[in-house]
Order: structure tokens, then sequence, then C-alpha cells
């Protein structure tokens, strides 16, 4: 979020496979102790979370989750997603610290038809 208004930092596909994707937020955060960051599904069917961070760093606030322990869901890359299909799912992130202050996010996203070949 900048001066109060939310603008477009980046794109990340995804496909069904989960992958690691990052995304450099430098530019857009310049020397603030807080980022402010929202991620929201374009396209697809099924998609989930595995891990995001900041530079190792997990969220301090999540909204936009129904799950219990989110928090501990989004803090490593483990198989134990959370359901982001079709949410907006803001995050608070202290950056005290932080110098690249680079956004590692692990997810997939499913197509709305899935392939009948088995593996």
């Amino acid at each position: 979020m900048l001066k109060g208004n939310w603008g477009k930092a980046g794109f990340l596909p995804f496909n069904h496979y989960f992958s690691q994707k990052v995304l450099g937020l430098k530019p857009f955060l310049g020397d603030r102790q807080e980022a402010r960051i929202r991620i929201r599904q374009e396209g697809g069917a099924a998609a989930h979370i595995d891990s995001v961070s900041i530079e190792g760093k997990v969220p301090r606030l999540v909204s936009g989750l129904s799950e219990s322990n989110v928090y501990r869901k989004l803090a490593k890359r483990d198989f134990d997603v959370v359901d982001a299909y079709q949410r907006t799912i803001e995050l608070i992130f202290d950056l005290k610290g932080v110098q690249e202050r680079t956004v590692n996010l692990v997810e997939r996203v499913e197509p709305h038809e899935i392939s009948k070949v088995p593996f």
C-alpha cells in the first residue's frame, strides 16, 4: 500500500504444482519499517498457499483467511496449506532489519479442468 492506495507491484504466475516465486518490493517499500501487501488470485480454479515471507520473516498480521493456525501454516514450506481460492489476502510484515525486501511465495493454482490422464 502506497500513500493509502493499493498499487500493483507485480504478477506471479502459478500452475497446478507447488512452486516458489519471488517478487522484489524494494522500489515500492523504500526504507519503511512495515510492509502491507495484498495477494489476490487472477484466473484458475482452486488455489493454495503453502508459505509466504519477506526475507524469512513471516507476517505479523493476516486477514482474509478463515483457517485456524494460519500463521503456523504460512510460516514454512511443508504442504500444510491455506485455501486462497477467490480470496483477497492482506498481510502485514515488520521490516526492521530487512534489507532486500523480497516477498517469497509458495503456492499453486489448479486449472478449471483437471487432466484425465493419470500421472
